[in-house]
């Protein structure tokens, strides 16, 4: 019993190891940065609150937000392909300190209309430069997959992190709390300067011409890249569309749990992310990563779908579980076939990131009107169906072309 126990801690700390110094480095930026990321969520309150504005006045002007989001990807990309992701994610930074501080000042809608477009889009622009730089150090793709799934890690521990360190800033006023960010955010600016370049840029470059000369078969390439996006969109539909009905649906559902039973599944579902993204993606990286990814699409439809049986709440805990578990197998795996079969690094890393931003502008509305129209089940039956449909997709390309 004991040999197996500290085995199973050996190859539980051994799925952690392997990635290069610089590597870490780029994940420790992204973990900073998400705990910090968390007083965004709080900007409504804000809005509502001090300054006063009707609620649907604070949804107009966070909607500028999200809208930035999809350009912030799509430059955010681009810029690295021309620049490198160093400078690019240096620049979001700062553009990230300018516009938390003018919050502090502005008070006109349209300027904070403005600026919440301008935060989004640095925003995204970070993440996706930061995720370009972290790539770009591993030289290998199962190192690249595990470098993806350490990101996925560190944003959920580093936004469940912020809640305890919001909570206590929040204490002394909104203002106190956009000074430290913005701070906070400098010092990590400064952080990212000072990091030995270590081949970040001639990597990048390098990548991007082999991608672009030695591919076998560019139409192929492009088949996989479109199709992986596509299933990008449709999960992007899955997920943000439980921002306005999944804790509605809960607390209907299960009154008896009420508010309590929305916080554990929450909970329980960035617990499980933390504790097994790594050892699972390490486990499934020698896999067809194209199957992986309809794979987890299905196993979120299918997470989903199962809160159309709502007998008890162990139900609602067992969704939870799988549908982690395909977001586990999903995203990790559908950056990495971006990066690997889009036409350059930056420009299909930054695509990504814009269709996924682009899923999280529809997903809210479209999810209450159908949720309204439909009821909660027949969402989560659909949910299902795109699983499902994702997994056929992914298949039949599969079977057209050599993706591994």
């Amino acid at each position: 019993m004991t040999l197996s126990l500290s085995l199973a801690i050996r190859n539980y700390t051994t799925s952690y190891a392997g990635l290069p110094r610089t590597c870490w480095q780029g994940i420790f930026i992204n973990f900073i940065e998400s705990i910090f990321y968390s007083a965004y969520s709080f900007i409504p309150i804000y809005f509502v609150s001090v300054l006063h504005f009707d609620i649907t006045v604070a949804g107009m002007i966070m909607s500028c937000y999200g809208l930035g989001t999809i350009l912030g990807g799509f430059l955010g990309g681009k810029l690295s392909d021309r620049l490198s992701p160093k400078t690019v994610l240096i620049s979001s930074l700062l553009f990230q300190i300018l516009t938390t501080l003018a919050l502090i000042k502005l008070k006109f809608i349209s300027l904070l209309m403005i600026n919440l477009f301008m935060m989004g889009m640095a925003f995204y622009g970070f993440l996706t430069a930061n995720h370009l730089w972290v790539l770009e150090q591993c030289h290998h793709e199962e190192i690249k997959l595990k470098a993806l799934n350490l990101l996925g890690v560190v944003s959920n521990l580093g936004l469940g992190i912020s809640s305890f360190i919001m909570s206590s800033l929040l204490s002394h006023g909104f203002q106190y709390v956009f000074s430290v960010t913005a701070v906070i955010l400098f010092l990590l600016m400064i952080y990212s300067s000072l990091i030995k370049k270590n081949a970040l840029g001639s990597s990048f470059e390098k990548e991007n011409q082999i991608n672009l000369s030695d591919s076998d078969n560019v139409q192929a390439n492009k088949k996989i890249f479109w199709m992986v996006l596509g299933c990008v969109f449709l999960v992007g539909l899955m997920i943000f569309q439980m921002s306005t009905t999944y804790s509605f649906y809960i607390q209907n559902m299960f009154p008896e749990w009420g508010i309590k039973g929305v916080s554990i599944l929450f909970a329980l579902n960035a617990f499980l992310i933390v504790l097994f993204q790594v050892p699972i993606g390490s486990y499934f990286s020698k896999y067809n990563k194209l199957l992986l990814v309809g794979s987890g699409a299905l196993l979120l439809g299918l997470g989903f779908s199962l809160l159309s049986f709502p007998f008890t709440f162990a139900i609602a805990v067992l969704s939870c579980m799988v549908y982690t578990i395909g977001e586990i197998l999903f995203f990790s795996a559908a950056q990495l076939m971006c990066y690997q079969y889009g036409p350059k690094k930056g420009h299909s890393v930054g695509f990504y990131r814009m269709i996924y931003a682009c899923s999280r502008v529809v997903a809210p509305t479209g999810g209450t009107w159908a949720y309204k129209v439909w009821g909660g089940q027949m969402i989560w039956y659909l949910c299902g169906v795109i699983g499902m449909t994702c997994l056929m997709g992914c298949r039949y390309v599969g079977k057209t072309v050599k993706a591994y």
